[in-house]
């Protein structure tokens, strides 16, 4: 018992280190750059033009921003892309202003 507690500790070690390296490596940062990019297009094209999700899904420049999930609040004028809930971004609608990223 002893041997699979520290077994797990090690893991759990590697694991958490391994996150952290990739969390503050490039490929991060191009996933913060694309989030961001997924959370203004979609502010901007849901609550600014008032056309529907899917439809500015399909305008993406980028095909692979497509499949990052998306949740919009419509009533607080907030929207927000994720990968995997580590990486994201946000953006919020002003009236006047339209969506600025935060």
């Amino acid at each position: 018992m002893k041997k699979l507690a520290i077994f797990l500790v090690v893991l759990l070690g590697l694991g958490a280190g391994g996150l952290f390296y990739f969390l503050k490596s490039d490929a991060a940062k191009g996933m913060q750059v694309g989030t961001n990019y997924v959370a203004k297009t979609v502010c901007s094209c849901v609550l600014v033009q008032g056309r529907d999700l899917e439809a500015c899904q399909g305008d993406m420049l980028m095909a692979s921003a497509a499949n990052v999930p998306v949740t919009i609040d419509a009533e607080a004028g907030v929207v927000r892309a994720s990968i995997f809930g580590l990486i994201t971004g946000r953006a919020t609608y002003q009236e006047g202003r339209g969506c600025t990223l935060h």
